[in-house]
């Protein structure tokens, strides 16, 4: 056996080497295996990409995975030199609460090959012989580093219970929803349509497959269940298509109106604000809803875009190009800058209107993106005006006043204020009742503005 071998290291997004290390030793309870094949997962692109939020670099990836066996450390049984097998890649502590319930995949202290700890990405791997499991005879080193992959949707078609006869969708035909078609299948469905945007996909899963498939960029996605299951539909439903996807909150804060208060969200900027590499939007006018509709189409992560369905008062004019990320400056002022979002930009344009025949020159920045927050823009026209307002639509913890105040607390110093609900629930009736009970108006905005400005 050769001393050294190659092994893969990412020293940092988009820069991978190779060095030439000692190969190492099958210790007790461990087996040495010489990696014949690895997969190349979605959470590696991202790890490649620097957008995996818990991966630090530098790694070693690998964690779809199939080899030979090398060699057997003392104690090893069951197994034999010359198997081949594949390798499971979560590394847990076996002894927290969720490890000693069977839930291993929750361990306080969990960590993944290629991810948190060293991965496969080498000519030869030492692991544990717990981690080892034997490749059937007759499969290929192809076959066996689908195995991981594969678990996860053999997993999830049990997680429905037995699926034999039951008509199935499954969203998104990438290579997890492919194998889950398969799955499905071999578990017994009777019946899977595949959904997707790709044809050269929907191709893919009816070659594995699917027994029908349907372009939701052609086909309404309700036409298409009903044309392949009839008036009761799918009996479950799999969604496949990843986290790249927009959602649209509709009738956000004091629109909703007469739907009422379970239906009054002022706290759902503050939810998505807090997960990982998100997009959050209040959308201003249907000009911007177009805009940032069709940057969202190739941008990562979940984007969530609060927009509502009744009239909006017009900001830009048509076809403006608005950039996801970087606010716009709709009106200059000296004396405090408001910076507002939905359909408190113009409130605020109306406050900035009052405010300047009271001797207050006040600048209106459209905020509209409130994650990425155009940190700059804050920065700047706090250090210009002095003093600083945000404007919201939404609960003041978690939203645009906590994303502004982030900022200055960082970056800039100055007296701030906001309008925005105070920490309650909605409540039912008309628009404009409401902006009068939660103090969502041009009128409340002028008051809090003067007040700043004079702590300045």
């Amino acid at each position: 056996m050769e001393k050294t071998m190659l092994q893969q290291v990412m020293t940092a997004p988009g820069e991978i080497r190779f060095d030439r290390v000692p190969v190492p030793q099958a210790g007790p309870g461990q087996v040495l295996v010489r990696i014949k094949r690895i997969g190349i997962c979605g959470s590696d692109i991202h790890v490649y990409h620097g957008k995996h939020p818990y991966t630090s670099y530098p790694v070693t990836q690998g964690h779809e995975v199939s080899g030979r066996i090398a060699a057997l450390g003392e104690g090893v049984e069951g197994l034999t030199v010359g198997q081949r097998v594949t390798i499971e890649p979560q590394v847990f502590c076996g002894k927290c609460y969720p490890c000693t319930h069977g839930k291993y995949n929750l361990c306080e202290s969990l960590k993944v090959m290629g991810f948190q700890t060293t991965g496969t990405a080498s000519e030869y791997f030492a692991v544990d012989q717990s981690k080892i499991t034997p490749l059937p005879e007759g499969m290929s080193y192809d076959e066996g580093a689908m195995i991981e992959p594969l678990a996860v949707t053999v997993h999830a078609a049990r997680r429905a219970g037995d699926v034999r006869g039951l008509r199935v969708c499954v969203l998104g035909c990438g290579p997890i929803g492919i194998l889950l078609i398969q799955s499905l299948k071999a578990l017994g469905a009777e019946k899977v349509l595949a959904t997707d945007v790709s044809d050269y996909r929907l191709g893919l899963a009816k070659q594995c497959g699917a027994d029908e498939v349907v372009n939701t960029r052609d086909v309404d996605f309700g036409k298409a269940l009903l044309d392949a299951f009839g008036p009761d539909k799918a009996d479950v439903i799999y969604d496949c298509a990843g986290n790249d996807i927009t959602i649209i909150g509709t009738d956000p804060g004091v629109t909703a109106a007469l739907n009422g208060g379970t239906h009054m969200p002022f706290e759902d900027v503050a939810l998505y604000r807090a997960m990982p590499g998100a997009t959050v939007i209040d959308v201003t006018d249907p000009t911007l809803l177009i805009s940032v509709l069709s940057q969202c189409v190739d941008r990562p992560g979940v984007k969530y875009i609060r927009v509502g369905r009744k009239q909006y008062a017009k900001v830009y004019e048509e076809g403006s190009e608005l950039p996801i990320g970087r606010a716009v400056t709709l009106r200059e002022g000296t004396d405090i800058a408001i910076f507002a979002a939905g359909i408190m930009v113009h409130e605020a344009m109306q406050a900035a209107k009052a405010l300047e025949a009271q001797g207050v020159s006040a600048a209106v920045i459209d905020m509209f993106t409130i994650k990425p927050l155009d940190e700059e823009a804050v920065e700047t026209w706090a250090k210009k005006c002095g003093a600083v307002l945000a404007a919201e639509n939404h609960n003041r913890y978690g939203g645009l006043w906590s994303a502004v105040s982030e900022v200055l607390a960082q970056k800039c110093l100055v007296p701030a204020g906001y309008v925005a609900v105070e920490d309650e629930f909605g409540e039912v009736g008309p628009q404009g009742y409401l902006q009068e009970r939660f103090g969502l108006t041009a009128a409340r905005i002028v008051e809090q503005a003067r007040a700043v400005v004079a702590r300045k």
